[in-house]
């Protein structure tokens, strides 16, 4: 149980950091995640081989599980990643990372609705807190008299799908994990999401667009794929195999406070009472969703 906790704070720690090298690339995330996700797949195959992990026979992925675990692959890494490039290139980190946030609540309603955990009273008082910290979060500041008010950033709109499709994913691996090793349903599930992505890319022929990224932000992404995809989230479904799918997506859930702290420190981006108060709700959910456990 104690070594379930160490790994969901190695994976706090990894993917509040990765911020970095994502915002400080220029190619779009629709195309820097075709790197990033055999850069990561590259990883598991080295953690596979060092533990000795063995692999899921022909006819346990020819299954339901099968299915749930090529499906969470795809809401995980292409599609939730692609959201969450896109969320942080397109405002800024202290505000879109934590909106990211919400997919804790998304779990929470898919794990009662599914019956994987229990609902209490201070579990659903910390899904109106957060939802509550969200809105202060990304409310517009009041436009200057005589000027329009700003319109919503478009980077909160990709955070709040990237949440959800993240939160499918993590409900459909955890329905898996009682049959899988977390290294081989780490390594699968990003293999079947990278596959199916660059199938996409193909037939939209934007693959040569991916070849002539500028190298610099070839690694960049690469280093995000091994960071996020081979550490930080092989860490994570360990610790959900061990945890729960909501203890440890609560406990996950707190590295936006690291990616804050990185926007305001690294990028200068500005700070207000609004950021504080709706970060600080956001956080608060989480610790009443411990409290709820």
């Amino acid at each position: 149980m104690v070594s379930g906790y160490l790994l969901a704070c190695i994976t706090i720690l990894v993917w509040g950091l990765v911020v970095i090298p994502v915002k400080a690339t220029r190619t779009p995330g629709h195309l820097g995640i075709a790197i990033s996700m055999p850069a990561g797949v590259l990883g598991l195959i080295v953690a596979a081989l060092l533990f000795h992990t063995p692999m899921p026979k022909l006819d346990e992925m020819v299954s339901l599980r099968g299915l749930l675990l090529v499906l969470s692959g795809i809401f995980q890494f292409p599609l939730g990643t692609i959201l969450y490039y896109e969320a942080i290139r397109c405002s800024d980190v202290s505000e879109a990372v934590p909106v990211t946030r919400l997919k804790t609540i998304f779990v929470v309603a898919l794990a009662a609705l599914l019956a994987i955990d229990q609902v209490t009273w201070l579990l659903v008082a910390a899904c109106l807190v957060g939802i509550a910290g969200a809105f202060i979060l990304v409310r517009p500041s009041a436009a200057p008299e005589g000027q329009p008010r700003p319109p919503l950033a478009r980077g909160i709109l990709f955070a709040l799908l990237a949440a959800v499709s993240w939160a499918l994913g993590d409900v459909f691996m955890r329905l898996v994990l009682d049959h899988f090793a977390p290294a081989a349903a780490t390594l699968l599930s990003l293999v079947c999401g990278a596959a199916v992505y660059l199938v996409i890319l193909g037939i939209k022929g934007l693959l040569p667009q991916v070849l002539r990224m500028p190298r610099r932000d070839k690694w960049l992404y690469a280093t995000h794929g091994i960071l996020s995809f081979a550490i930080g989230y092989l860490t994570f479904y360990a610790a959900m195999q061990q945890i729960g799918v909501v203890a440890a997506s609560i406990l996950t859930s707190t590295w936006p406070a690291i990616s804050f702290v990185v926007g305001l420190a690294l990028y200068r981006e500005s700070i207000s009472l609004r950021k504080i108060i709706g970060f600080s709700l956001l956080m608060g959910s989480v610790f009443l969703l411990v409290a709820g456990r």
